[in-house]
This record gives C-alpha cells, sequence and structure tokens, in this order.
C-alpha cells in the first residue's frame, strides 16, 4: 500500500506528498519495532525535506528522526537530532508549536538520563502555552517530572493532573493512562499506597489493551506498577520479570531499558532474601552500564530505598 502511494505521488510530482508518505511509513514501522527500516525510511524523509528547502519540513523531519532514537534509547543520536531541529525552528517564527515539541524531547531525553535541571533549562513556562494542544500537555508532564525530580510532590502532582486534563479533553487515551501511571508514582512517593495502585493497576490494564503486551510502553508501565508493589515482593515479581522481558525483547539485552529493569528486579530479590539471584542481575545491570558510560551517556536509575523510605514516613 504505502509503495502505491509513492509511486503515484512520485507520478504526480508532488515531492511533498512523497515527504508525507516516507514520515508516515517511518512512524509505522517504528510502532511495529522495525528499528532499521523506520531509520531508513526517516532519513529518506529528511533528505526530501532539504531537497525541498522548506526548513519547516526538514525541522520535522530532525525532530522525528531524533525522536525514533530517542524510543530506541540511543540518546547521543537523538540529542543531535533534537538540536538540529532546534536550530531549524529558530528559522520559523511561525510554528510554535513544532518548536514546543521538540523542546519537550529534548527535555524528556534529559530527565530519561537523569538530568533534571538540563530538561527545567530548556522548557518555558506552561502560562506561555495556555490553549489545550498535545504540546501544551507534555509540557506540563515535563516540568510535573522535574518537580519528582526534586521531591516536590506537591507541585509534580498539580502539572500532572493539569496535564491528564488536557488530553482527556484532547481525546487522548493513551495519553491519558501514562498521566495516570505518572500520578500513581506521585501518590506513591507522597505515601498514598492504596490510591496509587489501584490507578497503576489500571493504567497498565489499559496500555496492554491498547498497546499491547510487547510495546516499550507497557514495559514501563510494569516497572512503575512494580515499584508501587514494592511492599509486596510476591506482587511485584511477575510485572519486573515483564518489564525485564519486554525490554531484552524490544530494545534488546544490553539497552539501558534492560539495564533499569535488571536493577529494579535485583532489589526486589534482596528485600526477598534471595541474594545470590540479585547479584547476578545487578552484575549485569553494571555491565550494561559501564558499555554506556564509554560513551559519557549518564542513565538514570530509580533509587529504591530512597523512594521507599519517603513512602513509608
Amino acid at each position: 500500500m504505502f509503495a502505491l502511494c509513492w509511486l503515484a505521488a512520485v507520478a504526480a510530482g508532488a515531492p511533498y506528498l512523497v515527504w508525507q508518505a516516507e514520515i508516515a511509513a517511518a512512524d509505522r514501522l517504528a510502532a511495529q519495532s522495525q528499528f532499521t527500516a523506520a531509520e531508513d525510511v526517516s532519513r529518506r524523509a529528511l533528505a526530501l525535506a532539504e531537497g525541498l528547502g522548506r526548513p519547516a519540513l526538514a525541522a520535522v523531519s530532525e525532530n522525528n528522526l531524533g525522536s525514533h532514537y530517542h524510543e530506541w534509547e540511543r540518546y547521543g543520536d537523538a540529542e543531535k537530532h533534537y538540536r538540529r531541529a532546534l536550530a531549524l525552528w529558530a528559522t520559523v517564527p511561525a510554528a510554535p508549536r513544532g518548536r514546543l515539541r521538540t523542546l519537550n524531547n529534548l527535555a524528556s531525553l534529559y530527565l530519561a538520563t537523569g538530568q533534571p535541571a538540563r530538561a527545567a533549562q530548556l522548557l518555558p513556562s506552561p502560562e506561555d502555552s495556555t490553549a489545550a494542544t498535545p504540546e501544551a500537555a507534555a509540557l506540563l508532564s515535563n516540568l510535573a517530572a522535574c518537580e519528582y525530580a526534586r521531591h516536590h510532590y506537591r507541585e509534580a502532582r498539580a502539572h500532572y493532573a493539569r496535564s491528564l486534563a488536557m488530553v482527556e479533553r484532547l481525546g487522548l487515551p493513551v495519553e491519558a493512562a501514562i498521566a495516570r501511571l505518572n500520578l500513581a508514582l506521585v501518590a506513591f512517593a507522597a505515601g498514598r499506597r492504596a490510591a496509587a495502585e489501584a490507578e497503576a493497576l489500571a493504567s497498565l490494564e489499559f496500555l496492554q489493551a491498547n498497546l499491547g503486551e510487547a510495546h516499550p510502553l507497557t514495559g514501563q508501565a510494569h516497572l512503575s506498577v512494580a515499584m508501587v508493589l514494592e511492599p509486596n515482593p510476591m506482587q511485584a515479581e511477575p510485572h519486573l520479570r515483564a518489564a525485564l522481558a519486554i525490554a531484552e525483547r524490544t530494545l534488546g539485552p544490553e539497552s539501558p531499558a534492560a539495564a533499569r529493569a535488571l536493577t529494579a528486579y535485583a532489589e526486589m530479590l534482596k528485600r526477598a532474601k534471595r541474594k545470590s539471584e540479585a547479584k547476578t542481575m545487578e552484575r549485569r545491570a553494571a555491565e550494561i552500564r559501564r558499555q554506556f558510560d564509554r560513551y559519557g551517556l549518564t542513565r538514570h536509575t530509580v533509587d529504591w530505598a530512597e523512594l521507599t523510605a519517603r513512602a513509608r514516613k
């Protein structure tokens, strides 16, 4: 089907339509975890945009290529393309939503790599984006994550709640489920365990039904559920096992996502007095991190001991 659309666009002499088809095809391939094919198609779209001499299209292409690398946890490549997109957006003043989308993506990258201060420096005030748009909702979510990293849970909850209300108004159910997962983590950190558990499990079930069990977001949801079920290792373990399996299958056994799942799993095993198994997982996680440290990349890991201590206060 894609090939027919592409040929029709070429026959009509419409390179812009070809660019649109390439962008859509890359997104579909990425959603199917066909990473190499998605990368190739994304690069073709970028080359087309550059050939057209239209900086807005080139900015979209750079942003999308960065977002694919981001999802695959190739953070150095993702940052490079996000920075290129921002430079292009600076030449297109009539595209504030495009620029905000890239700012949000880059801030999310810094949050994922344990750099909340850099993320906060990038983000504008939420009052600068009062309209209900996906970009404004993502801005609120990123601001909430920055507050969460500073243990400002009341402020984090307020931003996440505003983001949730916005994505619900926009009719974005997957984003709403993710917002609820984030609210569950804030509730757990603030000591509201029962509410956190109910919210996290409901969000996980929604993502399983709508994205499938193998999707990376479902894997992240399993990890979040395991965090709020931390007081009961027997209940948390199936979710940790699922998070690890999804990370290994979709992003690779040596991916940072696998390292995060291994670290969380090891902490649970230590609490369950299964020290030998815990050491094996800790060694695997440490080796993965050493490989990425060679490239100067930091990785955010959950401080389970600190989070648990705060939840018990």
